[in-house]
C-alpha cells in the first residue's frame, strides 16, 4: 500500500491493518517530514507486523502539481509490482496525482482504496475488462487502544491503563452501581454539600471536647453532627423512606468518615493543630465530599448492600460506567472496546478520560461525567488533547447529571444551567443523564431553547448503532 502521510494518519493505518497488507510505503511531503507524521504511523504499523518501506519524498514543486506527481511516482516504484493506492490522505492535488498514476499504470493488479467513515466502508477501485470497477467492503477495524494512540504520538501513562469495560462483544469487569441520584432528596443533599460546604459545618469545638467525645460515645458525636447537617439542610427533615435511608447511611457512615478524619488528625498531627477545631476547616470540608454510598444495593430500603466510601463525583462516574455496560451488553452497535479512567500523555500534553470508546470505524469517543459544570480551561484542555490523540475522527461529550424537573428547585446547579445554555448558543455537543429520559427533548433556560440529549440513547446520538 502507498499513501500520503498526513496529520490524520488513521486514514492510512486503519485500512492497512484491516486489509492485512504486508508492507506500506508513505509519500512524504516537506511539511509531513518536519512534523514527523511518518515515524508515528510507522510505529503503529510495525506493531501489527506491517513493514514500512523508506518514504517517497515529494519536494514542494512536485507535490503542488498532480501531473508532476503522476509523472514522478512511476519512476519510484516497480512497474510490475501490484500497488494498493490509498487516496485517504493529503490534499486534492496529492489525491489527484495518485489517482492519475493508477490510471496511467493500468496495472490490472493495482487497486485504489479510500476509508469512508461516513458510509462505514472501504471504497475500492480496480481494472476489469479495460474499465475501472468500483466496489465496497465494510469497515471492520480491530486494534488495541495503545496502538491507535501511537499514530498521533500519544501513549497510555504508566498505571493509567484504566479498566477494560467491554471487548469482543463481552462485558469485562462488570460493575453494578445503584443510582441514588434518581431520588430528588438525594440530589438536594449532594448539592448542599457542593454549594453550601463553606457554611455546612459552622459549629466550633475545642480539642478537649473532641477528644472527650472520641474517647466516649462516638454515636453521640455522630448524632450531634447529624443534627448540624439537618439544621443546614431543612429539606431532608421530611419523614419518608429516602430520608430514613439517609439517616441510616449518612449518620453512621458519612459522618463516621468525618470522625475518622478528626481522629487521624488528633493522633498523627496533633502538634500541628490549633487549640480550637472548626468543622469549617477546609481540609475537613473537602473530606465531606467523600460520601459513603452503596456500591451494590437492592431497590428495597431494607437491604443496604455493601457500603463503599467515595466522592460524589466518583460515584456518578461509576453510575455512568454501570449504565454504559448495560447499553453495550444489548449489542446492536459498532463499539469494539470500552475503557474507564484512562490516562494518556504525549511529550506536551496529558489527560484523563472517564469513559473511552473505540469503534470498528477507527473512531474514538470520550464521555466525561460531571455533577457540576466544567472549568472552561479544563474543558478546552481535554478537547485539545483528544483532538490530538484521536485526530479528526474523535468526539468529546460531557455528560451532565440533570433532571429537568429540578429546574425550579433551589438545589439546581446554576453553573450547570449556564453551561447548558452556553452549549446551546455555541451548538456544542453534550448529553444529560437521568433515569427518566431516553430521547431528545427541549427545555427553556432564560428564554433560550436548549435541546438536551439523553445518555441512555447515546448510541443514536453518537451514530454508533449498526446499520
Amino acid at each position: 500500500m502507498i499513501g500520503v502521510a498526513t496529520a490524520q494518519n488513521t486514514v492510512n493505518t486503519v485500512p492497512a491493518i484491516q486489509l492485512g497488507i504486508p508492507n506500506f510505503q508513505f509519500i512524504e511531503t516537506e511539511g509531513a517530514k518536519k512534523k514527523g507524521w511518518v515515524a508515528l504511523a510507522e510505529k503503529a504499523l510495525s506493531n501489527k507486523k506491517i513493514m514500512v518501506k523508506p518514504s517517497i519524498f515529494l519536494n514542494t514543486e512536485i507535490e503542488s502539481d498532480p501531473f508532476q506527481i503522476c509523472t514522478y511516482l512511476p519512476t519510484k516504484v516497480d512497474s510490475n509490482h501490484p500497488i494498493l493506492w490509498n487516496i485517504g490522505g493529503g490534499q486534492k492535488n496529492h489525491i489527484l496525482g495518485l489517482w492519475e498514476t493508477f490510471k496511467l499504470r493500468k496495472n490490472y493488479n493495482d487497486q485504489v482504496c479510500y476509508s469512508n467513515i461516513q458510509s462505514r466502508v472501504i471504497e475500492l477501485w480496480s481494472w476489469e475488462d479495460d474499465k475501472i470497477k468500483h466496489y465496497q467492503i465494510p469497515l471492520d477495524y480491530e486494534d488495541e487502544l495503545s496502538n491507535y494512540l501511537t499514530v498521533y504520538g500519544f501513549e497510555i501513562k504508566e498505571g493509567g491503563e484504566g479498566n477494560l469495560l467491554y471487548e469482543n462483544g463481552k462485558i469485562k469487569n462488570k460493575q453494578e452501581t445503584f443510582d441514588w441520584f434518581q431520588f430528588q432528596e438525594f440530589r438536594y443533599f449532594v448539592a448542599s454539600i457542593f454549594e453550601k460546604k463553606a457554611q455546612s459545618m459552622p459549629q466550633t469545638f475545642t480539642l478537649e471536647e473532641v477528644k472527650k467525645k472520641l474517647n466516649g460515645n462516638v454515636d453521640d458525636l455522630s448524632e450531634e453532627l447529624f443534627q448540624i447537617l439537618l439544621k443546614n439542610n431543612p429539606q431532608i427533615k421530611a419523614e419518608n423512606d429516602i430520608v430514613h435511608l439517609q439517616k441510616n447511611v449518612l449518620k453512621f457512615n458519612i459522618l463516621n468518615l468525618v470522625l475518622s478524619f478528626i481522629k487521624k488528625k488528633l493522633l498523627v498531627n496533633e502538634r500541628f493543630l490549633p487549640k480550637e477545631f472548626t468543622f469549617s476547616d477546609p481540609a475537613l470540608i473537602e473530606n465531606l465530599e467523600k460520601i459513603e454510598l452503596p456500591r451494590t444495593l437492592k431497590k428495597t430500603t431494607e437491604n443496604l448492600g455493601k457500603i463503599l466510601g467515595m466522592s460524589s463525583g466518583f460515584y456518578f462516574e461509576n453510575i455512568l460506567i454501570s449504565q454504559i455496560q448495560k447499553i453495550l451488553e444489548k449489542g446492536n452497535h459498532i463499539i469494539t472496546k470500552a475503557y474507564a479512567n484512562v490516562k494518556i500523555k504525549s511529550r506536551e500534553n496529558e489527560a484523563e478520560f472517564d469513559i473511552l470508546l473505540l469503534t470498528s470505524l477507527g473512531t474514538l469517543h470520550v464521555l466525561d461525567g460531571k455533577l457540576d459544570a466544567f472549568d472552561k480551561k479544563d474543558e478546552n484542555s481535554r478537547k485539545h488533547v483528544l483532538s490530538q490523540a484521536g485526530g479528526a475522527f474523535s468526539s468529546f461529550q460531557p455528560v451532565f447529571l440533570f433532571y429537568p424537573e429540578d429546574m425550579t428547585k433551589d438545589h439546581i446547579s446554576q453553573s450547570i444551567l449556564q453551561k447548558l445554555k452556553d452549549y446551546a448558543v455555541s451548538k456544542s455537543n453534550f448529553m444529560i443523564f437521568n433515569t427518566t429520559g431516553n430521547a431528545t427533548e427541549r427545555i427553556t433556560i432564560d428564554e433560550i431553547e436548549v435541546e438536551v440529549k439523553h445518555f441512555n440513547n447515546l448510541l443514536q446520538h453518537l451514530g454508533l448503532k449498526k446499520n
